[in-house]
């Protein structure tokens, strides 16, 4: 597992640095794990049940499959200190497998509705099993699992119809935000790449795969992608944490050997994280990583100099596009005149800031021109996600700014983010 640290950028202020409050909650951290077999037997293997709990204190929200347990007692001695919403026994065979969510923290989470598919067209080997849950604490408050766990051999059947299954519950709930976690046996021999375009579960652009195909999610010596996290719902989505879709090798972190290993499971467990809910008090007094800008030192000589922004049509470098020049008034005297180039691509930016610097050096100094080439260059503007700050939304293109103030003859040079 990993700890998701909160940045809080040196531009903030308003506080002392020992009284800074949270810039958000913290990530609300979500699994999803085969433990294969689980059962009577498996608990009755005291340190196989240490390293499981290990394993689970981690997670918010777990969602376990593979529950074989006739005398339904192997998973409530697991969850003697959680919260838990199980399946009924499912499966065709003789031996019935069970879907089971922890959680820990009720104030967290709570469960508000869950829903059995029924299965009328005998797709599935165990049924989807959908829990809706409410998380004041985090970005998307409102937010609903399907479980699934497909028979291998039937799994590209299985994941084409769960588009099916997302729309009753989307219907039936009237709620777009849905994770589809579980182990879909989805990769190797099951579902080989070719056969991806054949899946609605892959085409349907609805639906997006959060653990990727060259991910191993098995213990053993196979290197498949099985296990897995698709999201739907713009909500969910923009609330997922960047890069916190993974697998966690809990051999490694306990040092374990592939004995102690395959004693607990053949998968590995995968997580995801929902961003926290934002401290709006804070974030008033914060400045985000999207902008970056230099202001001039001296004024401008003339007035005359700034007005040649909208004298005349200014074109980028490639003399396609034009600045679009704002002029904000003040009665009848102008007080702020900007030009704008927007919708730069990143490896132009540099070019088209050198290309203004050439044609209004008084307005936008070499110096001027130096400082915000270096912030560019900057580590904190490449992030493309701070914790807490940014929405997790994917940067580009570029917006350059020149804004002066007529009054003082200063401009200021400004380049932010665009995000789709």
């Amino acid at each position: 597992m990993f700890v998701q640290f909160l940045i809080l950028l040196s531009i903030y202020n308003g506080y002392q640095a020992a009284s800074i409050p949270k810039v958000a909650n913290f990530p609300l951290t979500i699994c999803a794990f085969n433990i294969q077999v689980f059962g009577v037997s498996k608990m009755d293997k005291p340190e196989v049940v240490d390293i499981l709990i290990d394993i689970l204190i981690f997670c918010d929200l777990t969602l376990i499959q593979e529950i074989r347990d006739a005398s339904d007692t192997a998973f409530n001695a697991l969850k003697t200190k959680a919260n838990e919403q199980m399946s009924e026994k499912l499966g065709r065979s003789t031996s019935k497998e069970q879907y089971g969510f922890l959680y820990w923290n009720c104030t967290k989470l709570r469960v508000t509705d869950t829903y059995q598919y029924d299965d009328p067209l005998d797709v599935f080997e165990r049924p989807p099993f959908v829990v809706r849950f409410e998380s004041p604490s985090t970005d998307v408050s409102d937010f609903a699992i399907l479980a699934l766990h497909t028979k291998p051999s039937k799994a590209p059947e299985e994941i084409d119809n769960i588009t099916r299954v997302y729309d009753i519950v989307k219907s039936q709930w009237n709620l777009e935000d849905v994770i589809i976690a579980g182990d879909l046996n989805s990769d190797c021999g099951y579902l080989p790449d070719r056969d991806h375009d054949k899946v609605s579960l892959y085409s349907d652009p609805r639906f997006t795969w959060l653990i990727g195909d060259d991910v191993d999610t098995t213990t053993g010596n196979s290197e498949c992608s099985y296990d897995r996290f698709v999201v739907a719902g713009a909500n969910l989505k923009n609330a997922v944490v960047p890069n916190s879709a993974r697998v966690f090798k809990f051999d490694d972190y306990f040092n374990l050997t592939p004995e102690q290993t395959g004693d607990v499971s053949d998968h590995y467990p995968i997580e995801m994280q929902l961003a926290g809910k934002a401290n709006m008090e804070v974030l008033s007094k914060v400045k985000d990583a999207k902008t970056v800008e230099s202001i001039s030192k001296e004024p401008v000589d003339d007035i005359r100099t700034i007005r040649e922004l909208y004298k005349y049509d200014i074109y980028d470098s490639s003399n396609s596009r034009i600045y679009n020049v704002l002029v904000l008034k003040e009665g009848y005297s102008q007080y702020l005149i900007e030009a704008v180039l927007d919708h730069i691509e990143k490896d132009q930016l540099k070019t088209e800031i050198a290309n203004f610097q050439n044609m209004f050096p008084k307005i936008l100094t070499s110096e001027m021109e130096a400082v915000i080439v270096a912030l560019i260059d900057s580590e904190s503007f490449k992030l493309d996600y701070v914790y807490g700050i940014n929405d997790n939304k994917q940067t580009s293109y570029y917006k350059f700014k020149i804004s002066c103030l007529v009054k003082t003859l200063k401009c200021t040079a400004s380049v932010e983010k665009e995000t789709i």
